[in-house]
């Protein structure tokens, strides 16, 4: 039994976990999450239906310290038409670049993914009393 939940384990951490997002029974989108040692990647595509009506293609990527999780880039491209958005986001000397623009980070931040990372691999009792800076749009 327990080389089995190993085995599983093992098996979902390579190759990330794939979920079916569903409304009222129909399938609408499949998201594939994956994480690894200092980066996590989520991808969601629609299907059937919502297909037809909004089509969506959103791919999320950031890096981050794999120690404390501050993420160190943000990648986000979404393709739901007619809107198209892409971003590349660096954390360079304390500073946010994106593009020319800088935004100042004095203090570590983390982003949804990073967290949700952190919270996966790790325990959520160690982060109950903590408070963690975050960027919202990295």
């Amino acid at each position: 039994m327990i080389k089995l939940l190993i085995i599983i384990l093992t098996t979902v951490s390579i190759f990330g976990q794939n979920f079916n997002v569903s409304v009222y029974g129909f399938s609408v989108a499949k998201a594939t999450w994956n994480v690894k040692n200092n980066s996590v990647d989520l991808q969601y595509k629609t299907n059937g239906l919502a297909e037809i009506i909004w089509p969506a293609v959103n791919i999320y990527s950031t890096k981050f310290d794999s120690i404390n999780y501050n993420f160190l880039t943000f990648t986000k491209r979404i393709d739901q038409r007619p809107l198209k958005q892409s971003i590349y986001i660096d954390l360079k000397n304390d500073s946010l670049v994106y593009k020319k623009n800088y935004r100042i980070r004095s203090k570590p931040t983390k982003n949804l993914f990073s967290l949700l990372a952190m919270i996966q691999k790790g325990s959520t009792h160690d982060l109950d009393t903590k408070w963690l800076r975050f960027d919202h749009e990295g």
